[in-house]
């Protein structure tokens, strides 16, 4: 089969889940006997200017496979996740006949979307005529939200359908001159510089200080409701056009099945990477209890400040029965609350050999959340809101907690589980002798079979 895979690019230039998912579906796919390119949106000269593709070597991917490298000469613009506010370059039509020849000269007979950012809806037009199966995998929300989250100040977005928000919520979003340049190949060689890093940390703070608008505000200020909702359309026409919509969570499914056709075929698979591996084994309680946290404590959308505050008005009680473990960037304090440096795959074992549960507090509709899997593949518990797409691979009681959202529900279930601590214990047990963790590699017969066929 030849499979061509649209994304944002190889890393280190690009990382981050949907990053990772994608490379490591593409070496599982080579491994198996496929032939496996990737198209990514590369450097843009003028946005209205005809679209070509580049060749370049082979990506390496280790010392036994390579991916065919291809990518877009002005592309649509690629906005990341700081927003939309010209609307016009990202619906304005282009000339695309270098796809065709592509897809021709490559005899690609599956073209496999992992985000409409950068990707003319000519492409699809011209796949649909060339016969070429159209799989799309929906890693976040972006195509119903310029900004992929469905996040709206501090809060998820209420007026989503609408498009309501959408003005305000995108007053900062980057302009096409520094999309250019994020574009560029010299942004590609110093992206990861000391001096731009620090350049990109304060702009995510200077975001951060300006998202505390209320709701009341946004509604109050915007009057653009037309061309959002152009700009959506344009972007759910595409997905409209897929032949499969892949969906990672039923969370997902149930967000964009309120934008596609209803009849569109859709499959809701749960996604693995390749550092998910079986090493689940029965564990010993710590005293305290010790509860972590994965990921970044100032982004609002994990719900950090939601365990925080439940958390403060335990400690009085049960001060000395638990500790709040966080791995990540972390600007708080606690009595309870142990600080720890960002973390990588190859501490995972460490970090849940201190772990007792997993605590998934997010606050947005985070289509799946790879932690809850990397959690359970180590035998440990979680409790995890409904806003995360992963509660789909937890039993309800069993292999952990599954709360409502809302910080009452979050605070009975550290409660239980305070009082009565032999619950996870058995939950331990549950996900030791009765939970299948999924590999990359059934993962990749699933999308083959399922999507691909």
């Amino acid at each position: 089969m030849n499979i061509l895979h649209y994304s944002l690019g190889f890393p280190p230039y690009r990382r981050g889940g949907m990053t990772k998912y994608c490379m490591d579906l593409i070496t599982e796919q080579i491994k198996t006997g496929h032939n496996v390119s990737m198209l990514w949106p590369g450097c843009s000269i003028s946005f209205t200017g005809k679209v070509s593709i580049l060749k370049h070597s082979d990506f390496i991917i280790n010392k036994k496979y390579r991916c065919k490298n291809f990518e877009i000469i002005n592309p649509m613009p690629v906005p990341l996740l700081d927003g939309i506010n010209d609307i016009s370059m990202f619906i304005l039509s282009r000339r695309v006949k270098s796809f065709g020849k592509l897809l021709i000269k490559y005899s690609i007979t599956v073209l496999h979307i992992h985000t409409l950012m950068g990707l003319p809806t000519e492409f699809i037009d011209i796949a649909i005529k060339q016969k070429v199966k159209i799989v799309y995998t929906s890693h976040d929300y972006f195509g119903i939200c310029p900004k992929s989250s469905l996040f709206c100040g501090n809060n998820i977005c209420v007026e989503y359908n609408s498009c309501r928000l959408c003005q305000k919520c995108n007053t900062k979003a980057l302009s096409l001159r520094k999309i250019k340049i994020l574009q560029s190949p010299l942004y590609r060689t110093i992206k990861n510089t000391k001096f731009v890093l620090k350049l990109r940390k304060n702009h995510q703070l200077r975001i951060k200080d300006e998202k505390n608008y209320s709701t009341q505000s946004y509604l109050e200020e915007n009057n653009n409701i037309e061309d959002y909702e152009a700009l959506r359309e344009y972007y759910i026409n595409m997905l409209n056009k897929c032949n499969v919509l892949h969906f990672n969570s039923s969370l997902t499914k149930r967000v964009y099945m309120q934008f596609v056709q209803k009849d569109m075929l859709n499959k809701v698979i749960s996604i693995s990477h390749s550092s998910i591996v079986d090493c689940r084994h029965i564990k010993e309680l710590h005293c305290p209890i010790s509860f972590s946290f994965l990921g970044p404590c100032e982004d609002m959308r994990k719900g950090f400040i939601t365990l925080k505050t439940v958390l403060d008005e335990l400690y009085p009680e049960y001060n000395e029965q638990f500790i709040l473990n966080v791995f990540g960037l972390c600007s708080y304090e606690a009595p309870y609350l142990i600080k720890n440096e960002s973390y990588n795959y190859s501490q995972l074992k460490s970090i849940m050999d201190r772990t007792d549960l997993l605590i998934v507090p997010s606050v947005w509709f985070e289509t799946f959340g790879f932690t809850v899997l990397e959690a359970l593949s180590y035998g440990v518990p979680v409790l995890i809101s409904k806003n995360v797409g992963a509660h789909d691979i937890v039993a309800d009681g069993k292999s952990g907690l599954i709360y409502d959202g809302h910080d009452i529900s979050l605070k009975s279930a550290i409660v239980s589980l305070l009082k009565n601590k032999e619950q996870l214990v058995s939950m331990n047990r549950y996900i030791v002798n009765s939970v299948h963790i999924k590999t990359i590699t059934e993962h990749s017969q699933e999308i083959i079979k399922e999507c691909y066929l």
